[in-house]
């Protein structure tokens, strides 16, 4: 895998969760980009991270299957990995191979159980605002709630900022 990731290979991630997102955090900091995201559930369609958007399954499926190396990221992946190979795909494998595969020993990310969490809360109510299907709990206003993502999202790019300053002083660049 690892000459593939140096030929010029499209790298996507399948399964927008738990795993695809800590998955996807793991090849950032490694300088390994990733293309998409992609996944059967329509909530996770549109999700960006970082400028990376997940996309539906049927557009997910037209990648070209010889230069698409496609990682899934769930628990047990078996069943989705023979189905991506069955439809063509020659390189697919699971974030557990990937860890394997590469040998790599990643920086311990702080991806708690309460941070993903967090984020799929927040997943979900950013799509309900997107979709215009916006349920407030008592107390709770529109405005309230677009100030609080304004408020999630610079704190993410001060983050993603700071990350990049700190590798490029590591990397001498």
């Amino acid at each position: 895998m690892k000459k593939l990731l140096t030929e010029g290979m499209e790298l996507c991630i399948y399964c927008l969760g738990e795993y695809g997102i800590r998955t996807y955090f793991r090849l950032r900091d490694y300088g390994i980009n990733v293309s998409c995201f992609g996944d059967a559930d329509e909530k996770k369609t549109g999700f960006v991270l970082d400028d990376v958007y997940c996309i539906p399954y049927e557009e997910f499926r037209k990648k070209n299957r010889e230069k698409t190396i496609i990682i899934v990221c769930i628990k047990y992946p078996e069943k989705i990995m023979r189905m991506l190979r069955e439809e063509g795909f020659i390189y697919v494998y699971s974030c557990q191979m990937l860890e394997k595969e590469l040998k790599v020993r990643y920086r311990k990310i702080q991806c708690s159980d309460e941070t993903i969490n967090k984020i799929n809360i927040f997943r979900e109510k950013l799509y309900q605002v997107t979709c215009h299907n916006v349920k407030l709990k008592k107390g709770e206003s529109k405005e309230g709630f677009n100030s609080e993502i304004e408020r999630v999202l610079i704190d993410a790019k001060m983050r993603a900022q700071k990350r990049k300053e700190t590798n490029n002083e590591c990397f001498g660049s």
